[in-house]
C-alpha cells in the first residue's frame, strides 16, 4: 500500500515541476519575441531616419549648400525626433558626391 501512495506523489510533484517549467518557457518566449518586435521597430524607424540624412544631404548638395571638394569630406548634423543623424559628403574622382548617413541609435 505505502508504495502506491508514493507513485501518486511522485507523479504529482512531477507534474507540479512540468507545468511550472512550461509557464517560464512560454513567458520567456513571449518576452523574447516583445524584445525582438521592438527592436524591430526600432531598426525601421533608424532606417528611416537614415534615409531622412541622405535626402537631406541631396538637397543640400543641390542647393549649394556645404559642397564638399576632392579630398575634403563635409560632415554634418541633422537632429530629428531626439535623434542625431550624421551626414557625410564626399566629392569622388569622377566629380560625383557621394552622401552617406548614419544614425546613432
Amino acid at each position: 500500500m505505502k508504495k502506491n501512495g508514493f507513485a501518486l506523489i511522485s507523479v504529482l510533484v512531477f507534474a507540479i515541476i512540468t507545468a511550472i517549467l512550461l509557464t517560464a518557457i512560454l513567458n520567456a518566449k513571449a518576452n523574447l519575441a516583445s524584445m525582438l518586435q521592438m527592436s524591430g521597430a526600432a531598426m525601421i524607424n533608424a532606417q528611416y531616419l537614415a534615409e531622412a540624412g541622405v535626402q537631406h544631404g541631396i538637397w543640400e548638395s543641390r542647393n549649394g549648400i556645404s559642397s564638399p571638394t576632392l579630398g575634403s569630406p563635409v560632415v554634418g548634423f541633422l537632429n530629428v525626433d531626439g535623434r542625431t543623424v550624421e551626414i557625410t559628403k564626399t566629392m569622388q574622382a569622377d566629380g560625383s558626391i557621394k552622401i552617406e548617413s548614419t544614425v546613432a541609435y
